[in-house]
């Protein structure tokens, strides 16, 4: 938009100077997160494993719906209890079905140069990350044993909108 493009392409100079040649950028960036590992806390089989799972009842803990109502129960805990004494859970390594939040962010950029003389630039620069401030949330407690933390997202992670201006001179 601007002299010599398609839109206002005969504008005066100074309408041109003010809405002509702007530049937009953006990413857009939509994440799954890994499969969660529900651990039984501690290892009480003293078989030389390196921790020990807990036990599944059959049932699929996934639930359903948005994370801000389900903060407190992310998952359905119910379906898994601690595994006994000198045995090993029936859990799989991790859960399939199960997966910490996801990510949704949308970048953004507005960029402008005024050309100040023959030899000089100045560039207006506007940047916005997580334009859109999604929250981004930290994965739930995934330790049976703590009742607690087990199934609970206690905190948000990642990075919460931010905007920054700039104005670069090139000469």
């Amino acid at each position: 938009m601007g002299r010599n493009r398609l839109l206002l392409k005969s504008a005066p100079k100074a309408v041109d100077f003010v809405l002509g040649s702007w530049q937009v950028n953006g990413i857009v960036t939509f994440q799954t997160n890994l499969p969660l590992q529900i651990g039984n806390g501690g290892n009480n089989t003293n078989l030389g494993s390196p921790g020990q799972r807990p036990n599944n009842n059959g049932k699929s803990a996934k639930k359903d719906g948005p994370i801000e109502d389900r903060l407190n129960s992310y998952f359905d805990q119910s379906v898994f209890s601690q595994a006994g004494n000198f045995t090993f859970g029936n859990t799989s390594r991790t859960s399939p079905d199960l997966r910490g939040p996801g990510t949704r962010a949308f970048d953004m950029s507005l960029f402008k140069r005024f050309k100040y003389r023959e030899s000089a630039n100045v560039e207006f620069r506007a940047e916005a990350f997580n334009a859109f401030n999604h929250p981004i949330w930290n994965g739930p407690g995934t330790t049976v044993t703590d009742p607690g933390s087990f199934g609970i997202i206690t905190s948000k992670g990642g990075q919460r909108r931010q905007i920054q201006l700039a104005l670069r001179i090139q000469f």
